[in-house]
């Protein structure tokens, strides 16, 4: 199923997410040309930039509206994207 474009934003930065994580997962070995002080500052900055508002829109615009027009809506779901987000941000 092809995605909306409103939705663009949010996947663009779950992708930007993985590649962090990921150059994180191979920060100190060879396929890593980043320190680990270089990859802590890329993910304050993103937090920053887009982190937070990426939340936000989740929580206050994209849940309420998954909520509201899905035929079957997975609470648990819902309920495990909110419980990830506040690991994240504690």
């Amino acid at each position: 199923m092809k995605r909306h474009e409103a939705l663009n934003p949010l996947s663009h930065h779950h992708h930007h997410a993985l590649v962090m994580a990921l150059e994180m997962k191979r920060a100190g070995t060879e396929q890593s040309s980043k320190t680990y002080k270089q990859l802590v500052r890329d993910m304050i900055d993103f937090w920053i930039k887009d982190g937070r508002d990426h939340f936000r829109d989740e929580e206050e615009v994209l849940v309420p509206l998954y909520l509201q027009f899905a035929s079957e809506p997975k609470e648990n779901l819902i309920k495990d994207m909110l419980y990830q987000h506040a690991q994240f941000v504690v």
